[in-house]
């Protein structure tokens, strides 16, 4: 909004809302001072000029002022006719309050009287009502104590549970406050003393029916308390003493003082020593060696009468839960486990207490191992003994509780009551007693089990058989000893199974397996020698581990069969180098045969076997007379052998297929070597033929037999016979008849290793290496790189086995 200029501003025009100029500002701060500021001033000595400024400023202010009341006047206007309205609405507003309070006041004038009346009555009916009720109880305070003098006043059939009842009756009734009434007071100190002489004869009647298992008493008590309304606590009192009454006689009855004493009464008949000295102070926490027997007697029936004082307690807590279950209150019809479960409390009684009577047990024979070692050691070294006597604690408990049977009798489904003793095998908190003694048992069961092993081996020799029968007997001792429980027997069976390993371990270390122990050119080595002890020594140990297995009746030693695989595996890797020594002189002697000569067409006067062959036999001969006849595990050498025969057929008939040139002579002899090789292969299997459990010598050994006869057939058969073969592909393979056909070729049919420009051996070692297909795609590159050679030389023909070795070659790469 603009403003006309004023005749005496000399700063324009003013618009808008008026804005004090920079040099007014000092006169705004709240902490102005005039008298400083007058002072400042006067010192600059600018007085004329600071009040021309203020002047100017008043001036437009003014103006500000009256510019803006002109131009609102009319809102002006409307607000101050406003005011005067409001001001006579508030006169009349001020009339009417007048008026109500007048009102008010005379309405309040005609209530103060009636409520006032109302008051007074209404206090009166309270106290009146304050003082009969006061009366009624006094009145049934003196009924009822007057009833209790005259039950507990000497009377013979003096009823507790009535008297509990009346009693509780009147302990609610003396809860108010009734202090200042004489006859009041002196029936409740009368209250207390019956109270007091009803809980010692409820609580005497419960001990009494729990000692003695009398159900009546026992029962009584139980509604003494029940109508006293303290029965929970009661339990728990009860409960608690009788846990302390057991951790004491079970804690006196652990004492190695008071055992010794005991043994060493029983052992003399007095405590006087055989010098006539007394035994001093501390000398009963040791006892003499000549008593150890007696100490060991009386440790063990005191800790069977242990066992009998938890077996007492456990049958005294299930006779009073199921009289808990039994008891029923009259109103509600509730038995007393369900109205203890309402009011906040575990109804089961039994589990509770077994929880804590087995912590009782647990803490007991801790303690005493720990106070002494004798006993330390009886538990540990006997704890088969001390279980059994655990398991007949347990299995008459069981029986006690499924004859008892609380829980059936509870018909609320609502409540739960824990039964401990459901399952035939021992729980978890009476078995946690004897965690400690069963820990310490296992780790000496496992000593005593590697001892034997340990010291066998403890010297550089092979271990003898007393000592591997030894080692049978400590196993099936610790065996027998734990198969007192399965838990047990599952555990020591652990142990037999860790000594069989470490046999093993022994034995793997034992085995010699350097080059002494694989040589076979000469006699037999002091390692290869050791090597036979432990082959020996380990079928021996695995002849006994079957006969173990066998004489148990348990199925869980079943299991030890499967460690008995490692000393197989043991006797298989100590015989190992033996017998690749054996299958690579062979295979040495074998590649002899390329350096004769095959070519012959006739039938020529040489011995009948080749000399690679004779050399051969010679070389078995000496291998069976020198090294393996010393073995005394027949049937394991036999088995070895056998994959070892088969072997040498493959290689024989390997490297007869590949001597080339071959002729009908030579193939004459090739036929003689096959029947002097089975020949030289019975001094190691035996006899060939069939007895009572099967197969024997080379018939034992199936395919690789088939094989030498089957090769032997083909040595005379003509090449186009060859595709027609029967046994071509499931008896010789392919490549062998390859081999063979390819032999018996003019020289322009290059050989497979001549292609390659590989020797004899060399191809050999390829061929044993790779599979029949590999075999045949390299034979099928010779036959291609005949082929080609022979159109380069532009041969009118092939030759006349080609197509033959065709037909073979691609019926053996279509399988």
């Amino acid at each position: 909004m603009e403003k006309s200029e004023s005749p005496t501003s000399h700063s324009g025009p003013v618009s808008g809302a008026w804005k004090p100029d920079d040099f007014l500002n000092p006169y705004l701060d709240e902490g102005f001072e005039v008298e400083e500021h007058a002072t400042s001033i006067l010192q600059q000595g600018n007085i004329s000029q600071e009040v021309t400024k203020l002047n100017i400023a008043l001036t437009d202010l003014d103006f500000t002022i009256q510019s803006h009341v002109s131009q609102h006047y009319d809102d002006l206007l409307s607000r101050a006719v406003s005011n005067s309205q409001l001001e006579q609405s508030l006169a009349v507003m001020a009339t009417h309050i007048e008026s109500l309070q007048m009102s008010s006041e005379r309405l309040r004038g005609r209530v103060a009287e009636p409520y006032a009346k109302i008051s007074q009555g209404t206090q009166s009916l309270q106290r009146l009502q304050q003082t009969a009720d006061i009366l009624r109880r006094v009145i049934r305070i003196l009924q009822l104590s007057k009833r209790l003098s005259v039950q507990l006043g000497g009377s013979v059939d003096l009823d507790l549970a009535k008297a509990a009842s009346g009693l509780a009756e009147l302990g609610e009734l003396v809860e108010g406050d009734l202090s200042g009434i004489e006859v009041v007071e002196g029936e409740v100190r009368r209250m207390y003393s019956w109270r007091t002489e009803v809980e010692r004869q409820g609580e005497t009647l419960l001990n009494r029916g729990m000692e003695t298992a009398n159900q009546s008493q026992l029962g009584t008590g139980l509604q003494v308390f029940y109508n006293l309304g303290t029965l929970p606590d009661v339990l728990t009192k009860l409960l608690e003493n009788y846990h302390s009454k057991l951790k004491s006689q079970a804690s006196d009855l652990l004492d190695i003082r008071k055992i010794s004493a005991a043994a060493e009464e029983a052992g003399k008949g007095s405590k006087v020593s055989g010098s006539g000295k007394t035994t001093g102070p501390g000398k009963a926490s040791m006892p003499a060696p000549s008593n150890m027997a007696a100490f060991r007697a009386t440790l063990w029936t005191n800790l069977d009468q242990v066992l009998e004082l938890v077996q007492s307690t456990v049958s005294r807590t299930l006779q009073l839960q199921k009289l808990l279950a039994k008891k029923q209150d009259p109103n509600t019809h509730l038995p007393y486990i369900s109205a203890i479960s309402q009011e906040g409390h575990d109804p089961s009684i039994v589990s509770q207490s077994w929880c804590k009577v087995t912590k009782i047990l647990r803490d007991v024979l801790v303690s005493a191992a720990a106070k002494s070692n004798f006993i330390k050691q009886a538990f540990e070294g006997e704890y088969p003994k001390l279980l059994r006597l655990y398991l007949d604690t347990w299995n008459k408990i069981r029986l006690n509780a499924v004859q008892v049977n609380t829980t059936g009798l509870i018909m609320d489904e609502s409540l739960v009551i824990k039964d401990p003793f459901l399952h035939e095998e021992m729980c978890t908190e009476l078995r946690n007693s004897l965690e400690q003694f069963e820990h310490a048992y296992l780790a000496r069961s496992l000593s005593r089990l590697f001892d034997p092993v340990n010291l066998m081996f403890s010297g550089s020799g092979v271990p003898s058989q007393e000592e591997v029968s030894t080692i049978f007997t400590t196993l099936s001792n610790e065996l027998n000893v734990g198969s007192v429980e399965e838990r047990l027997f599952a555990s020591v069976l652990k142990n037999v199974s860790k000594t069989i390993k470490l046999f093993c371990v022994k034995c793997e270390q034992t085995a010699k397996a350097d080059a002494d122990a694989s040589q076979i050119i000469g006699y037999p080595t002091d390692a290869q020698k050791q090597n036979v002890q432990l082959v020996n020594i380990l079928a021996d140990f695995q002849t006994g581990l079957y006969r173990l297995v066998s004489d148990n009746k348990s199925k869980k030693v079943d299991q030890l069969l499967d460690d008995g695989k490692g000393i197989s595996s043991q006797m298989m890797s100590t015989i190992a180098p033996l017998l690749a020594s054996i299958e690579d002189a062979s295979e040495a002697i074998f590649l002899t045969s390329h350096k004769e000569d095959f070519s012959q067409e006739t039938e020529s006067k040489q011995p009948p076997s080749s000399p690679y062959m004779k050399e051969l036999q010679n070389f078995l001969e000496r291998i069976s007379k020198d090294f393996l006849q010393h073995f005394t595990c027949k049937e394991f050498i036999e088995a070895e052998l056998r994959p070892l025969a088969e072997k040498i057929i493959e290689q024989f008939v390997l490297h007869a297929s590949l001597i080339r040139p071959l002729g009908a002579g030579g193939a004459m002899r090739l036929a003689s070597d096959c029947a002097q090789l089975e020949f030289a292969l019975s001094l190691l299997l035996g006899p060939t033929g069939f007895s009572s459990s099967g197969p024997t010598g080379l018939n034992a050994i199936g395919k690789a037999y088939q094989l030498l006869r089957a090769f032997r057939a083909l040595l005379f058969l003509k090449p186009e016979d060859f595709p027609a073969y029967p046994g071509l592909g499931n008896i010789v393979p392919h490549s062998v008849c390859l081999h063979l056909m390819i032999s018996r070729c003019p020289d322009v049919m290059p050989s497979p290793q001549s292609t390659l420009n590989w020797g004899t051996a060399r191809y050999a070692r390829w061929l044993q290496k790779h599979d029949e297909r590999e075999k045949l795609l390299l034979i099928q590159g010779s036959l291609e790189a005949y082929v080609a050679a022979a159109r380069n030389r532009n041969d009118k023909n092939y030759i006349a086995q080609y197509p033959f070795l065709l037909d073979v070659l691609q019926g053996g790469l279509s399988k």
